[in-house]
């Protein structure tokens, strides 16, 4: 199950790099970070297969996605999801990026901000992202 679960977001998040489809995206960023948080085997799952991994594409999303408040929110609690407590993933993410950005992140939001963030709607859409007891208690576990 978990091959097809890579396999599938892996397709997924290619689509969406080449098609706009915002909601959809944001659900398989979203359900990555479901699927790889606390997990190790399935964190792993996001760094293998062949290149880009879900890893890679989740680091070459568009700059709004580590510039954007609002997809930050989305993007930045999944992977930290990914990385936390694997020293293999974060050494692929700092290859992508600084995980300066993710420690700042935790550092910066205070939970009581996800909730509000969580019981937000914009434009009468759902704001996407992560509630508090998904957040590891510490940055120094991502950098």
């Amino acid at each position: 199950m978990s091959l097809e679960f890579r396999h599938i977001t892996s397709y997924l998040l290619w689509y969406c790099s080449h098609h706009t489809n915002e909601d959809l995206l944001h659900e398989v960023i979203l359900s990555i970070g479901y699927f790889s948080v606390l997990h190790h085997d399935n964190q792993m799952l996001t760094q293998s297969g062949q290149p880009p991994t879900i890893l890679q594409q989740l680091c070459a999303l568009p700059f709004q996605y580590f510039s954007n408040p609002r997809l930050t929110n989305i993007l930045f609690p999944t992977l930290i999801s990914c990385c936390y407590d694997n020293q293999l993933n974060r050494e692929i993410l700092e290859q992508e990026l600084s995980c300066s950005l993710l420690s700042n992140f935790i550092e910066l939001v205070p939970l009581w901000c996800l909730d509000l963030l969580c019981s937000m709607t914009t434009g009468g859409s759902t704001v996407y992202c992560w509630t508090p007891q998904h957040w590891p208690t510490t940055a120094m576990a991502i950098v």
